[in-house]
């Protein structure tokens, strides 16, 4: 053969033609039909509804695996779960079908260990119906991060704490992970309402002392009313009463203090409302109403008392009298009406009770 291919260029070459003319070419060799594709090119479909309503009892120490669907002979095949033994700090991953391309591929399902935060946020709540109990408040179930997998922990009663504020916890989102931010409670220290009005409360007069108003305290997260009290009168000195102060979003108490004050030997202002005095009646007493004094630089409530009756005498009580800059006390006097001095009658007279000249 190989004589042959010589001889013939080798004529060629005589005869002035080109040698490769007389080459035959053999045909490309016929394509394969294209293979038809491995895998599935649709998504499997919804698991059985007998398959879905069924529920795998309990096994201590297994771990169920549900069924799936796989691709035999051209179409899918319901295969039925199973039991997994459990294994110790490991965690069962789902097998999935995943989209390459226009191929689904099976990924089988594995044992990992288990991450120690999730990379996505829990389900949704599960449905509870809340408890109640005097002295509890309810805490609502949430989703815990077990083991790889979410847990549902149902909610519960927690004795409530006077004085404290409870805030629920929460998962939130951290960089590429969540992470769980505990419950707390809060020790609640400024009220963020007003007090109540204060009670009334009438101490009377004391001579020598000062009543201190009673007012609300902030206490074990409510209001508590704390009773008024006594304080002895100090030489230049005045208590300002405390009060309740809103600063920004809270109230703040003020509380009362001594402050000095110039001691002035007449009083400037005029004296505060006549206090009301109900002395009912008393035979041969006259009654003389209760005042107002000026000590150590402050107004003073002097009660009221009973006088014995004077024959030929009225009494005329005293008052509070502007004279300048300042008020000045004009005393009271025993006067006779008319400017007589009536003689009483012998049979008026008792015995131990001598009358006192006018």
């Amino acid at each position: 053969m190989k004589n042959r291919t010589k001889l013939t260029i080798l004529l060629g070459l005589a005869l002035g033609q080109p040698a490769l003319a007389q080459v035959v070419v053999a045909p490309p060799p016929p394509t394969s039909a294209p293979s038809a594709p491995v895998g599935p090119t649709v998504a499997p479909p919804s698991a059985p509804a007998a398959t879905t309503a069924m529920t795998a009892q309990a096994r201590p120490g297994f771990l169920w695996v549900q069924g799936r669907w796989q691709w035999t002979n051209g179409q899918y095949q319901w295969i039925d779960g199973h039991w997994e033994r459990e294994r110790a700090n490991q965690v069962w991953q789902d097998g999935y079908w995943e989209l390459r391309g226009n191929t689904y591929v099976w990924v089988e399902g594995r044992w990992q260990t288990p991450g120690r935060y999730p990379t996505t946020e829990p389900p949704p709540p599960s449905a509870e119906t809340p408890a109640a109990s005097p002295g509890h408040r309810w805490v609502a179930g949430r989703w815990d991060w077990r083991r790889g997998r979410w847990v549902w922990l149902p909610g519960r009663l927690m004795r409530e704490r006077p004085g404290y504020r409870f805030t629920p916890g929460r998962w939130e989102r951290r960089g590429d992970r969540y992470e769980w931010i505990s419950e707390v409670w809060e020790e609640i220290r400024f009220p963020s309402d007003p007090p109540p009005p204060s009670r009334p409360e009438n101490p009377g007069m004391r001579n020598g002392w000062v009543w201190v108003a009673g007012h609300y305290e902030w206490k074990a997260g409510q209001y508590r009313w704390v009773d008024g009290r006594w304080e002895r009168e100090r030489t230049g000195k005045r208590w300002v009463p405390g009060r309740w102060e809103k600063r920004g979003d809270r109230y703040e108490w003020i509380p009362e203090l001594l402050a000095d004050v110039p001691v002035l030997p007449y009083p400037n202002e005029a004296p505060p409302p006549v206090v009301t005095e109900t002395p009912g009646a008393r035979a041969d007493y006259v009654w003389v109403a209760g005042r107002w004094d000026w000590h150590q630089g402050q107004w003073r409530w002097i009660k009221g008392r009973w006088e014995r009756e004077r024959v030929g005498k009225r009494w005329q009580a005293g008052r509070w009298e502007r004279r300048g800059d300042r008020y000045e006390w004009i005393r009271h006097l025993d006067r006779c009406p008319g400017g007589a001095v009536p003689h009483r009658a012998p049979a008026a007279q008792s015995a131990g009770d001598p009358e006192r000249s006018g």
